[in-house]
């Protein structure tokens, strides 16, 4: 959802503003190591499902907004939920696969983010021209919905393997 979502965004952009985009950037781009840190102490599945629920419901009150400061408000609790998604998949990727398939599966799963981010702008395209903008928000909640539902068998157990509850002041200091 991360990378669709920033390529639809942009086809938006000159509707909206080059501040809008800057939120959502340089919140994913600021949070996203500790984010993977977060996924290190607590279980990767928990900081991503957390991620795709905050995302989703950041998505629905983007498209709710009223103004353009609500929208940046509300962008940049979405990129909170798209960091923790993107800093986690692909360790559960790599986790959730046995060793002699993990190269088919990452193959597979960076297929997919491409996909996201070369369609992303004639998706966006075509929303904007048959409905608002506020479609291109839209468009998320049925995607985060269905991952959020999906079956237990998608992701890794909750805790990483170890089972050790790491130091919480780790996450700030990158231990």
């Amino acid at each position: 959802m991360g990378p669709i979502d920033m390529s639809v965004i942009n086809v938006a952009m000159p509707v909206l503003s080059d501040v809008f985009s800057m939120a959502y950037l340089l919140v994913i781009g600021s949070l996203i190591l500790t984010y993977g840190r977060l996924g290190d102490m607590f279980g990767f599945k928990r900081v991503f499902m957390l991620g795709v629920l905050l995302f989703t419901v950041a998505s629905a009150l983007c498209a709710l907004a009223s103004d353009i400061w609500t929208l940046i408000a509300f962008r940049a609790v979405q990129a909170i939920g798209a960091g923790m998604f993107m800093a986690t998949s692909q360790t559960i990727v790599t986790s959730v696969f046995p060793a002699h398939e993990r190269g088919r599966a990452l193959g597979t799963y960076g297929m997919t983010t491409a996909a996201g981010l070369a369609f992303g702008p004639s998706l966006g395209g075509f929303l904007l021209a048959v409905s608002s903008w506020r479609a291109i928000f839209l468009i998320n909640l049925p995607i985060g919905v269905v991952t959020a539902c999906g079956p237990p068998s998608w992701s890794p157990p909750a805790w990483p393997p170890s089972g050790r509850w790491p130091r919480r002041s780790g996450a700030m200091i990158g231990e």
